[in-house]
């Protein structure tokens, strides 16, 4: 598991240097113990935390793990993710959200909204997700992020 982790800073680490620190799910392709079908990531993990990228994905996580969701967000703007729904909440519950402001300092720049799930017990759930305006007459549906986990 710290080898995966590693390879992964070291992704985004060599990725920020040459402008680009986006993880694709080809890079998984050749790492023994994961599998990927081009949709989906298979990893026997026991924290996961993924980004945007992996909206409309699926992913494999142990019973007990916990899955952290980073979405870009900026709360000056008046936009938020909400949650729209979890499919089964027997299997995955949310059990936190915060709002990072960014650290640049500049005005109006966006931060991240990191949302937390904890996997219950063995089974399918989806995450739905959307960013949105939250009051009555705001923008709805700007983007939407939705995460099938499988637990095991």
């Amino acid at each position: 598991m710290w080898s995966l982790f590693l390879q992964i800073c070291i992704r985004l680490w060599v990725g920020s240097r040459e402008g680009n620190n986006e993880i694709k799910m080809a890079d998984f392709r050749s790492r023994p113990g994961s599998v990927t079908d081009g949709n989906s990531l298979r990893i026997n993990a026991e924290q996961l935390s993924v980004d945007e990228s992996f909206s409309g994905k699926q992913a494999d996580i142990a019973a007990g793990g916990s899955i952290t969701v980073t979405l870009d967000s900026n709360a000056t703007t008046g936009y938020s993710w909400q949650l729209m729904g979890i499919s089964d909440d027997n299997v995955l519950e949310k059990t936190n959200n915060v709002y990072e402001a960014p650290t640049s300092g500049l005005m109006g720049a966006g931060g991240k909204e990191v949302w937390t799930f904890q996997a219950l017990k063995a089974g399918k759930a989806t995450v739905t997700m959307e960013y949105d305006q939250p009051w009555t007459g705001g923008q709805k549906g700007a983007k939407s992020f939705n995460l099938t986990l499988v637990v095991k």
